[in-house]
């Protein structure tokens, strides 16, 4: 069953348009890869490393990137919380 129709933006409050094949639901965070260090450093000097790669983690996020790779048309939705 395809999702079709209107959806409401959060933030705006304005219709979408909307048209997948599953809807995932649920929390999206975005993890941060470091390394490889040689060794954890003390306080001083810092430890450089060539990259720190972020990528889209979490459950929400992993399911709908897994069914993309495969070929499924995915939506996403998730609730934004700030943090202080």
């Amino acid at each position: 069953m395809r999702g079709n129709g209107i959806g409401l933006c959060t933030s705006c409050g304005k219709g979408l348009p909307m048209s997948f094949q599953v809807g995932c639901a649920g929390i999206i965070v975005g993890d941060t890869f470091c390394g490889p260090i040689a060794k954890m450093p003390n306080e001083e000097p810092l430890a450089t490393v060539d990259s720190m790669p972020t990528k889209a983690g979490a459950w929400a996020a992993n399911v709908a990137i897994d069914l993309a790779k495969h070929g499924v048309e995915v939506d996403i939705a998730t609730a934004h919380r700030r943090t202080l």
